[in-house]
């Protein structure tokens, strides 16, 4: 059980446990097995969109080309419900076996992002979870796209990581809302 120190934190006026607050869902990822048979699911039952459909090789920087050597299918898809970019995100399950960072055979979630207030909450989440012990995976600037693309919303966040399940957790600050037709 992890235990918390009971010192308070003045979040947005309102004392916590933690220096944030997680105030909703951000997006999360897949592993599929079926790209086509997942897009045509979401899109064409569930209504969602797809917002952005790049490479992997589009994505990752030179150093970390050799990721994408070992995926079935390179693809990955954005889909959004709603005004965000992208609410769900899906790419190849064998992206598992390639990945730097350990996934278990049977993770069929690449990631679960969660939306904070402030950029000072992910500084301060960052901070906290570290002393905390866990083991933060990238933060910030360092996620490996950055080097290559334009600013998006949502820039601004951490990737900690919960060793025991192997399930990666992003904290966002969303930096500006990008608004798409629905």
């Amino acid at each position: 059980m992890i235990q918390t120190s009971g010192v308070q934190f003045d979040v947005g006026g309102v004392l916590l446990p933690r220096p944030f607050k997680v105030r909703r869902l951000g997006h999360f990822g897949y592993y599929m097995n079926d790209l086509d048979a997942a897009a045509a699911f979401y899109t064409q039952l569930l209504g969602f969109r797809i917002t952005d459909a790049p490479t992997m090789q589009q994505l990752l920087p030179p150093h970390l080309q050799h990721i994408a050597a070992g995926v079935l299918d390179p693809r990955m898809f954005f889909t959004s419900n709603g005004s965000d970019h992208h609410v769900l995100l899906f790419m190849h399950s064998s992206l598992a076996a390639t990945s730097p960072f350990p996934t278990p055979p049977q993770m069929t979630t690449n990631q679960l992002t969660w939306q904070v207030g402030t950029l000072e909450e992910v500084v301060d989440a960052y901070h906290f979870l570290k002393k905390a012990g866990v083991p933060i995976v990238r933060a910030g600037r360092d996620m490996p796209d950055q080097r290559q693309r334009q600013q998006q919303p949502g820039d601004e966040h951490e990737r900690p990581g919960l060793p025991e399940s192997g399930q990666r957790t992003e904290l966002l600050q969303v930096l500006g809302q990008r608004h798409l037709p629905v």
